[in-house]
């Protein structure tokens, strides 16, 4: 069982009209459907919605970017934009050979998307082996406080 005292139980009382985000814990409107101060999807409407689904699909991708915290995750990535990047690379490569001069504008969106498809992964990437080297280091510094 567990003890709540008295203080912690009339914080919780005076929040009983708010509901608390599941990623920053937050405490929105109840009646909202994202977090006002991360963006995170608060409830199933959100996903519903044309217009909240592109939101919340862009929360999850935000949040495997900026912490991938398992390997699946930075699979996951490699897989969604890596496979187009070398699908568009070896377009650009026969547009060059084919057609040097013509649709430049196709061209050129083409080697934009490339080079945001591959910012996202070197992003991804290096986030994904700072994480692990900062639990890494976590990890450790029990050891080393023990020890002293």
């Amino acid at each position: 069982m567990v003890s709540v005292d008295n203080n912690e139980m009339a914080v919780f009382e005076g929040k009983q009209d708010e509901a608390l985000c599941p990623h920053c814990l937050a405490a929105n409107d109840p009646k909202a459907h994202f977090c006002y101060k991360c963006g995170t999807p608060m409830s199933s409407y959100a996903t519903i919605d044309p217009i909240g689904s592109i939101w919340a699909t862009g929360d999850t991708y935000r949040k495997a970017t900026s912490r991938p915290t398992r390997p699946i995750i930075l699979v996951g990535m490699w897989l969604i934009f890596g496979v187009p990047v070398l699908c568009y690379v070896f377009l650009v490569a026969v547009w060059k050979v084919l057609r040097p001069l013509e649709g430049f504008i196709w061209f050129g969106v083409l080697v934009g998307v490339i080079v945001l498809y591959v910012a996202i992964l070197l992003k991804t990437t290096k986030n994904y082996f700072r994480q692990m080297k900062f639990e890494k280091s976590q990890a450790r510094a029990p050891e080393n406080d023990s020890s002293e």
